[in-house]
């Protein structure tokens, strides 16, 4: 048995192979594809704290009010969260890496603004989550 299949040329760099002139290959590939409702596109783009999409998602525009602050600040949380990541490994890269921190930690502190402002625009202007045709004898505490 030959211990080597391949042809070495005279400098021995690198290998060569002996091939035919014409060859077939055929790949029989099986292709999954998922479909995902609105509610899971959602869910991805919140989880994934991308807070800037979620205004054109058509999931998020049927959402009540509340249900859409609580949306933005869960993503803004998450977005939060990922540059939290990042700002590890940026700091334990070395001191080379101070003004990518900075420029994270700005970023980082401009988000917690936004949200916290969210929030209490939100709960200040006096939104109410249930409707008034909505409520019922059975919700006793309004």
């Amino acid at each position: 048995m030959n211990s080597q299949p391949f042809k070495r040329s005279k400098n021995n760099t690198s290998p060569k192979r002996k091939l035919n002139k014409r060859q077939t290959v055929t790949i029989r590939k099986k292709t999954v594809v998922q479909a995902y409702s609105q509610e899971h596109e959602l869910e991805h783009l919140i989880d994934s704290g991308e807070w800037e999409l979620l205004f054109q998602t058509p999931a998020f525009i049927k959402r009540s009010p509340e249900g859409q602050i609580h949306a933005l600040t869960k993503a803004i949380d998450c977005r939060i969260r990922n540059l939290e990541k990042t700002l590890s490994y940026l700091i334990n890269r070395g001191p080379k890496q101070r003004p990518a921190a900075m420029n994270l930690l700005h970023q980082m502190g401009r988000l917690r603004t936004l949200r916290d402002e969210a929030l209490e625009k939100f709960y200040l202007s006096g939104q109410i989550a249930i409707p008034e045709e909505a409520r019922t004898d059975k919700i006793d505490f309004f």
